[in-house]
């Protein structure tokens, strides 16, 4: 069983939110959490540096995690 299957089973309910970081654009993300629109852009912007991909791209929600970790 790999790591990331392992890690799931142990957040429980909370998988699917997980699972959604990872593979979600990060314009869905920041559009749930975020209403200003300013704000938005400044937090996306730091999720396509130097990840050559919009902020529409699927993915890109992890790239931002990454940056905020």
């Amino acid at each position: 069983m790999n790591v990331l299957s392992c890690e799931g089973k142990k957040l429980g309910r909370d998988v699917v939110p997980f699972y959604e970081l990872l593979a979600a654009p990060a314009a869905k993300i920041l559009n749930r959490w975020f209403e200003s629109e300013p704000l938005k852009a400044t937090l996306s912007t730091d999720s396509v540096i130097g990840a050559m991909m919009s902020p529409y791209s699927r993915g890109s929600g992890y790239d931002k995690c990454l940056i905020i970790l």
